[in-house]
């Protein structure tokens, strides 16, 4: 994690954001919220939580730099990208494979390459792409591709992205670079191989909760469980946004959740009242 900001800093555009009609980029956004949370005293710190643990009335949090000490811990870790987990992904990544198309796609000027996926950030990355690359085939495994409307209509109407459902990759080609991929149709059976440059991987998102397995109540996609009021199963402890369960996977709804968790909180410390929902 080179600054804040999580996954919204691959995003090119981001439209449905308030305050911005003409969109902005989510490294644009980041910065202007991290520039306001430390103008209002905020300290950020680039390190890695590596565990949690209650000592008499507060709560101990192990990073890569240190220990802090706090009576309450708002969780706002969010989700990194999910792997494909097909042969040649893991050899090839950096070399024709990639989960980010902001960062890798002027690598691929005039080439043809692949977008894995159906959802928003599919079609998010797809459009991206088709400022450098020659063509775009998505390949989606579901019937239909089901992300926003208005990224939808984008994608048909672009000239330089193909369509193709009911498809999954199944492997990843190249020796040193990629140079291909093969598909099989769900519907028919068929495997086919296509000639391809690169593989743009968005096949969903996983919660980075992995250091939080003995310490908090999580459900069976390892999302932390909370309340309405961003409450966890421990007392002092909150989460919010895409690593707690029942998330929108909205920017706008983490926003909102993290200043219900920040209130919350602040309650808290102010009369030691923490009753779950």
């Amino acid at each position: 994690q080179l600054m804040p900001g999580g996954q919204v800093i691959n995003s090119e555009n981001i439209e449905d954001y308030p305050g911005f009609p003409k969109g902005i980029s989510g490294a644009e956004l980041a910065a202007k919220m991290q520039e306001q949370a430390m103008d209002n005293g905020v300290n950020i710190e680039l390190s890695e939580v590596t565990s949690i643990s209650p000592k008499d009335n507060e709560w101990l949090v192990q990073t890569t730099d240190g220990l802090k000490s706090s009576k309450t811990i708002i969780i706002a870790g969010g989700s990194s990208l999910r792997k494909l987990q097909v042969k040649g992904e893991e050899d090839l990544v950096g070399a024709g494979v990639s989960y980010c198309a902001t960062c890798d796609g002027a690598f691929f000027i005039d080439q043809n390459v692949c977008v894995v996926g159906g959802g928003d950030s599919a079609l998010e990355e797809a459009l991206t792409l088709t400022n450098f690359a020659a063509s775009v085939d998505i390949f989606c495994r579901d019937e239909n591709l089901h992300g926003q409307k208005v990224l939808l209509d984008k994608a048909n109407s672009s000239d330089k992205i193909n369509i193709h459902t009911n498809v999954e990759v199944t492997e990843i080609h190249g020796n040193e670079i990629v140079d291909g991929a093969s598909l099989r149709n769900l519907v028919s059976g068929e495997t086919t191989r296509m000639d391809i440059d690169g593989v743009f991987i968005f096949v969903g998102l996983k919660p980075n909760s992995d250091y939080l397995s003995t310490a908090l109540e999580l459900d069976a996609g390892g999302h932390i469980k909370t309340d309405s009021r961003m409450r966890t199963s421990k007392v002092g402890i909150l989460a919010a946004g895409d690593i707690r369960s029942e998330s929108a996977s909205q920017l706008i709804s983490a926003a909102g959740d993290g200043a219900t968790a920040a209130i919350t909180a602040f309650e808290y410390v102010k009369s030691g009242n923490w009753t779950m929902e």
